[in-house]
């Protein structure tokens, strides 16, 4: 641009040889930034101003990022940054959220780490950068999810469970659930009609040494085998046995 006045019609940097376009890189090095605006040093800034290019930077392939009215059509945009909100298209000219991946078949995101080390995705605030976290450990592959800093629940390799358990181990040697606290370890069941109150439902407990069914609902609780009652408690605390009852010891 020999006036180095704003241009309206595409302006652009192609690289020829013999008048023809040629394969080739174009490499952008900076060296000692921009700081009228900022303190960023060692920066390349690429800025998009303007009504022109809708205030959004592309990257395409296959041909001219078409940012402008005149945009070549044969160009597929495979990323656009906003200069309105700052969101991030991969797949999408128009990005609704700060990262927005689009594709018509399946879309996949990969996070690949070494096969001794970790991958993380962290969830922070301006109070605590990593209050939240989902981490995947590639050595001895189990997933782990953190809230307020601490651990919470792990999937083992063997895709078990553990709530408050790093180590889930079962009983029956076989996949499940484990939950352990210092104090009680519980599993709540309600609905609509009982409520979801601490005071509704039926909860599993194991407090101490001892464990607890308790439902504090005036309802019953059945033991079923066979899908038949073997066993009912009513809300009066009347039981009901079906079948022999053997007594040992």
């Amino acid at each position: 641009d020999a006036d180095n006045n704003v241009e309206s019609d595409n302006p652009r940097i192609e690289l020829r040889q013999d008048s023809n376009l040629v394969s080739g890189s174009l490499y952008l090095e900076g060296e000692s930034g921009i700081t009228a605006t900022n303190t960023i040093s060692n920066a390349l800034v690429l800025d998009s101003k303007g009504a022109l290019n809708n205030q959004a930077i592309q990257f395409a392939t296959g041909g001219r990022a078409g940012a402008q009215s005149g945009g070549e059509s044969n160009s597929t945009v495979a990323m656009t940054i906003l200069g309105t909100n700052r969101n991030v298209g991969i797949g999408t000219t128009s990005p609704a959220t700060d990262l927005h991946i689009k594709n018509s078949s399946h879309t996949q995101l990969l996070i690949e780490s070494g096969t001794t080390s970790e991958g993380i995705i962290l969830f922070g605030d301006s109070d605590d950068l990593n209050v939240g976290s989902i981490t995947y450990n590639h050595s001895a592959n189990f997933m782990a999810f953190e809230t307020a800093d601490s651990e919470r629940m792990r999937i083992d390799s063997s895709g078990n469970v553990g709530i408050g358990a790093t180590n889930p181990a079962l009983q029956s040697g076989g996949t499940g659930l484990h939950i352990n606290a210092s104090a009680h370890s519980e599993i709540k069941f309600t609905n609509s009609t009982t409520g979801a109150g601490a005071a509704d439902g039926t909860a599993l407990v194991a407090t101490g040494s001892g464990f607890q069914i308790n439902n504090r609902e005036a309802g019953t609780i059945l033991l079923r085998t066979s899908n038949t009652t073997a066993v009912s408690i009513d809300a009066a605390q009347n039981g009901a046995f079906t079948g022999n009852i053997t007594t040992t010891g």
